[in-house]
């Protein structure tokens, strides 16, 4: 008699001794019963539950159908599988063709006798294979609760150091790169994928594809958020960004990405990322549909509107943009809201160099203080050899640093308010056709436009006053000014109006 070994093992802290000692048993089996062993078919790290995942199962029973072997041999019963439903179909299959199923540790019966052995085997394994599923699940999930990781690959941006997960230093700052390029409408995937590929930003010695880089912008995680089967853990992943900025990132690619299909590269949605339903508070997105002329209508929707959680109406793209578009020429021709945006931008960039170049001059004397104690080590006596390379390397940093701190400082010279006025004025003389040219100067100035019922804007620019003041316009008239705890539930319900807002 002909017979050929099945050996299996799964992710249960088995190994590849796992099927070492199967076939070894199995064999001993094939000597004291006469069985010519011809083959032997191995799964390794393959769970019991479904035949059609296991890849030598599967050639096993096609190898049947050529009547080359007359058994089949397991170490156990459950080796076979640990499906009632798919042991009873490859076990029948089997059994017209003449091969039986063998069990080189258990009782092989013969008669009726089998059938009720079989199914008790057979439905002791599957409960055996639910329960394990069921076990790991809950041990999982308490680990989600305890904030202990769950093991498997980190996300790209994280490392774990004795057992806790924490922002690594290399690629931490490249997901927060990759957010803000993403969530402003600056870069589209591959735009972003060229861009990091030559500045040079790898994983493991490879450059981030474009699928790897929508992955990150799906993935909660980069704002603290981990869920695991319903069970919620903030506190288990470090924040890289922020909710509302992960948030904007999903809206840009929700409107690209769009599995209705409507949204084609042919319509420019150029406040995708920004335009936030007044009713739900969601990202609004970008869509469009046809008439029965067959004429292509584009707009903007709240997607709590299809899943009639919210009441929100679809507003025109074209109306909409173009009344955002007003807005920033208005503010561009207002010789009063131009100084308030000249002085501000000096204030804030002014801080911003200030404090890089506070930093840079601080690890600057960090530095000159460790050449200065190895200096006088060599002076007191100690090994030269030994000390030569690491004086050579803190002369190297001290270069770099001392002209990065150059560059700080002569950026606040370049950031002049004449030179920022010129630059204001070049904008408002432009033409805004081109749609890049459209795209540049909303990201330029809005944060965020918050649409209203009645389809009025509240459009958010990028500033606000040091003394907490933020004023609102409507038509291009001046109404009031308005306090920070005002200025949502007064804000007046009219096309056009806009918010001074950091």
């Amino acid at each position: 008699m002909n017979g050929v070994i099945y050996a299996r093992y799964s992710c249960e802290k088995q190994t590849e001794n796992s099927i070492l000692g199967q076939v070894r048993e199995c064999k001993l089996f094939a000597e004291r019963n006469g069985i010519n062993i011809i083959d032997v078919y191995k799964d390794e790290a393959i769970s019991g539950r479904t035949a059609t995942k296991r890849p030598a199962f599967m050639k096993m029973i096609h190898d049947a159908e050529l009547h080359i072997f007359d058994c089949i041999i397991v170490w156990k019963g459950d080796r076979f599988s640990r499906s009632r439903a798919d042991a009873a179909k490859y076990k029948s299959e089997l059994k017209k063709l003449g091969v039986k199923v063998l069990s080189a540790t258990e009782a092989n019966v013969t008669g009726p006798e089998a059938i009720l052995m079989d199914g008790i085997n057979e439905a002791f394994a599957e409960y055996f294979s639910v329960e394990l599923a069921a076990k790991v699940e809950r041990g999982m999930t308490q680990n989600a609760i305890e904030g202990k990781f769950n093991g498997g690959r980190l996300p790209f941006g994280y490392k774990i150091e004795n057992g806790k997960i924490l922002i690594d230093e290399y690629e931490g700052p490249i997901v927060k790169e990759l957010f803000e390029l993403y969530s402003n409408g600056e870069y589209n995937l591959m735009e972003i994928m060229e861009l990091f590929k030559n500045k040079g930003y790898t994983r493991n010695g490879e450059s981030l594809k474009k699928a790897a880089i929508y992955r990150i912008i799906q993935n909660p995680r980069y704002y603290g958020h981990y869920e695991f089967k319903g069970t919620v853990n903030d506190k288990m992943f470090p924040a890289i960004v922020s909710k509302e900025v992960w948030d904007k990132a999903r809206a840009v690619a929700e409107a690209t990405h769009s599995k209705a299909g409507k949204y084609k590269a042919k319509a420019a949605y150029l406040l995708t990322g920004k335009l936030i339903c007044g009713e739900c508070y969601t990202y609004m997105r970008g869509d469009s549909c046809y008439s029965k002329s067959g004429k292509q209508f584009y707009y903007y929707m709240c997607p709590g509107k299809r899943h009639k959680n919210c009441s929100m109406d679809s507003i025109s793209k074209e109306k909409l943009e173009d009344t955002v578009m007003d807005a920033v020429i208005d503010f561009l021709w207002n010789e009063e809201d131009v100084e308030f945006y000249v002085q501000e931008l000096m204030r804030i960039t002014k801080t911003s160099i200030n404090s890089k170049a506070d930093q840079i001059q601080a690890m600057l004397n960090e530095t000159n203080k460790s050449i200065r104690n190895i200096t006088k080590a060599i002076e007191q006596g100690a090994d030269f050899e030994l000390m030569i390379p690491r004086l050579n390397e803190l002369k190297v940093i001290k270069d770099e640093q001392e002209q990065s701190l150059s560059r700080a400082k002569l950026e606040n010279g370049v950031f002049d308010e004449n030179n920022i006025r010129k630059f204001l004025k070049s904008l408002k003389l432009r033409n805004y056709i081109n749609i890049q040219d459209k795209k540049y100067l909303i990201n330029t100035f809005i944060d965020s436009i918050y649409l209203n019922k009645d389809n009025s804007a509240r459009i958010v620019f990028k500033f606000s006053g040091s003394d907490g003041q933020y004023i609102v316009r409507t038509g291009g008239v001046r109404l009031q000014t308005r306090s920070v705890h005002q200025r949502c539930k007064n804000a007046p319900k009219s096309r056009g109006f806009f918010v001074r807002e950091k």
